[in-house]
């Protein structure tokens, strides 16, 4: 909604701007050159609107995909988009990669593994066999009852070959459940590190920059409405103005993107069986 709003004022400058060209070019004070420039902005500005605006009902329909309601059923959303905070050091999130869902799975299938290894070292020892039954001789008019027992002698079959497997699946497993720790460790760094550019970008912008270029703005339009200076002027240093605010906005979306991508990986739901 932030971006729209302001591809929305960036138009608006933009569309300005054009007709002040055009104004300026009727008198034979400009040149073809910024009437043409200032036409390919005004195209610019209303491409960036027109993304905006898809962006912002892919999201909204999004957002009503996930919360279960229609998409007609609420304007906005509130949220602290201009809230900043900062983020805890790295280890603090790695302690807590341990309860991520990836690795609660890759923690049962190592348990898994490893009760098969077991199953299959009990299956090394064979079963003891007994036979019970009745047996009738018709040519001597006999009968009888029958009683056996049979232990095989694990002598050249111990079941080593399902072993084997067995170990190597589990090692696989435990293999496995590293790499992946590892591969989300890296991940949290990386999304660690943008974020904390970001921030500070966020901060430097909203301190310094978007402060300097406010100044800078009104201080151009009091000069206007005392004619020190000209309506074109005074558009540039508007322009100028949502140009920076423009990219603070970008700033504190990839700044609340990464702290979404950092509470992913760093859930605090235990899972652990």
């Amino acid at each position: 909604e932030e971006k729209f709003s302001l591809s929305l004022e960036i138009e608006a400058i933009a569309n300005e701007y054009s007709q002040a060209i055009n104004e300026k070019l009727s008198y034979g004070k400009s040149s073809c050159i910024e009437k043409n420039k200032a036409e390919m902005a005004l195209t610019h500005a209303r491409i960036k609107k027109e993304k905006a605006l898809s962006n912002l009902k892919k999201i909204r329909d999004r957002l009503s995909r996930t919360i279960g309601v229609c998409v007609d059923s609420f304007d906005s959303v509130d949220y602290p988009f201009y809230d900043l905070f900062p983020f805890s050091t790295f280890c603090d999130y790695a302690s807590k990669i341990d309860y991520h869902p990836e690795i609660a799975a890759a923690n049962l299938r190592f348990l898994a593994a490893w009760q098969q290894v077991k199953l299959e070292k009990a299956f090394a020892v064979p079963d003891l066999t007994l036979l019970v039954g009745y047996k009738t001789n018709r040519e001597f008019n006999d009968k009888g009852m029958i009683l056996g027992a049979a232990f095989p002698i694990p002598i050249f079959n111990q079941n080593q070959g399902n072993i084997s497997r067995a170990r190597c699946e589990y090692c696989e497993a435990d293999a496995f459940r590293d790499a992946l720790k590892l591969f989300l460790e890296k991940t949290l760094a990386e999304h660690l590190y943008e974020g904390e550019s970001a921030l500070n970008e966020a901060l430097w912008i909203q301190k310094s920059l978007l402060k300097e270029a406010c100044e800078s703005y009104e201080c151009t339009l009091a000069g206007f409405q005392n004619g020190k200076f000209d309506g074109l002027q005074v558009l540039d240093a508007k322009s100028i103005y949502l140009e920076i605010k423009e990219k603070y906005l970008d700033s504190l979306l990839e700044y609340h993107h990464k702290v979404g991508d950092i509470e992913y990986l760093t859930s605090k739901e235990e899972y652990l069986p």
